[in-house]
């Protein structure tokens, strides 16, 4: 019999020129409270207010004293250390320009060609992730949520 391995998956998108990235960091649903604990105490270590928000967008290396910085070095220490045992990271990009635009064209229930590139290649990701960190021999992976910002997909984007 497989085991079943619970997991959580959390995603951010990125666009840049002709290029769409998908990252997902995934855990045991099981170890979540060990690990959310240990990254806040990174987070107080750093004298970094705790519903402040990291985004890599606001680090600098002009910004190497403040907290958000110091918070962003120890999570990254941390992960180093520890937590590398308990969470799994995926980057996926896509060159939109080998794209063949006529497959994602709108459907009949709307659904428009930015939102069609978009999903199918973030559903690409999440299951290369779990096919890359987990033997489909061995353990059946049950995602229990998947957390993600709300996106916003311009005229610029795929």
């Amino acid at each position: 019999m497989k085991n079943i391995m619970e997991i959580l998956a959390f995603h951010d998108e990125r666009m840049v020129p002709n290029w769409l990235y998908h990252g997902f960091v995934l855990c045991d649903a099981s170890k979540l409270p060990s690990l959310r604990t240990e990254l806040l105490n990174a987070k107080m270590m750093a004298n970094c207010e705790l519903n402040k928000r990291i985004h890599f967008s606001g680090l600098r290396s002009s910004s190497h004293g403040s907290s958000k910085t110091k918070t962003a070095v120890n999570w990254a220490e941390l992960f180093v250390e520890k937590l590398y045992q308990d969470m799994w990271f995926y980057f996926f990009g896509v060159n939109l320009k080998n794209i063949d635009y006529q497959f994602f064209r709108t459907t009949s229930n709307g659904q428009d060609r930015h939102s069609r590139i978009y999903n199918r290649f973030f559903e690409i990701g999440l299951f290369s992730a779990c096919r890359f960190f987990f033997d489909p021999t061995i353990e059946e992976v049950e995602i229990l949520q998947i957390f993600s910002e709300k996106r916003e997909l311009g005229d610029t984007n795929p």
